[in-house]
């Protein structure tokens, strides 16, 4: 998910900010590899002969494991800090993101809740329904400690999402729509199993139009994913007063908001 969607400084209401105090300015932050916490991804079908991968629908993994493991270099990025006159913090990242955040106790937190969703529905006069849906909600935190004598800060970025994707599809339909039939089958062919053992007739992860699959008139597989990464920063002030960060650095229109996104492994 994009962070693009964040609003620009001058649509926001908090845009009129104080003269700079404390930690207030440019910053210089260093990032650490992506860690990524427990993911759990779970299944949810109502095909007849068919199935999820276990019967309680978490997702078990298969006899067949690939183990993927990577490395990465620390990065940089460079934020910008102003002080909104309501007391709340700014914090412009780059070339003009913008995250709202609070103050305690020299603990400055800045989150930003998201969402996307996407639904492709397909429908015939003569009756026949399917459709395919995306939903992606993601919250993300930066939460930094200011040390004053060290003037510096030091704290972490994290993100939580939950995607879910869900196909449906009629069960059965007139015989002259029979083509139409079968949509949803690159989900159940993808992630559902066969519980015919024996492999006698049509597979039954396969939705046909004149035989009844599902044990209700729509077929339906929902797919769920719940994860999240996380990045240690550290911050060290950039001597210059009112520097705006996108001109300064000389950062183009997307260039900011890319590395901004890729400080969350996409």
């Amino acid at each position: 998910m994009s962070l693009r969607t964040l609003l620009p400084v001058a649509l926001l209401p908090l845009a009129a900010c104080t003269a700079a105090p404390g930690p207030a300015g440019l910053w210089f932050f260093q990032y650490g590899p992506l860690a990524y916490g427990p993911t759990t991804n779970t299944c949810e079908e109502n095909f007849v002969d068919a199935s999820c991968p276990t019967d309680d629908g978490e997702v078990e993994t298969p006899d067949f494991t690939v183990d993927i493991q990577s490395t990465e270099s620390n990065g940089a990025v460079f934020f910008e800090l102003l002080a909104a006159r309501n007391g709340d913090w700014l914090m412009i990242v780059n070339d003009g993101l913008v995250l709202v955040g609070t103050e305690q106790d020299d603990v400055y937190s800045f989150a930003w809740t998201g969402t996307s969703d996407y639904k492709e529905t397909r429908s015939h006069v003569d009756g026949y329904d399917a459709s395919e849906m995306q939903i992606l909600n993601s919250h993300l935190t930066l939460d930094l400690t200011y040390d004053k004598e060290a003037m510096s800060f030091s704290g972490s970025l994290s993100q939580a999402f939950q995607a879910t994707r869900e196909w449906t599809e009629d069960d059965t339909g007139a015989e002259e729509l029979a083509g139409y039939f079968g949509y949803i089958n690159k989900a159940s062919y993808s992630y559902l199993t066969s519980d015919d053992e024996q492999g006698k007739g049509a597979d039954p992860r396969s939705n046909q139009w004149d035989t009844a699959e599902c044990s209700e008139g729509t077929c339906r597989v929902k797919l769920v994913s719940n994860g999240s990464t996380s990045r240690d920063m550290v911050g060290v002030p950039i001597d210059g007063d009112n520097v705006n960060a996108g001109e300064y650095f000389g950062f183009g229109n997307d260039e900011g908001g890319d590395l901004f996104v890729g400080l969350l492994g996409d």
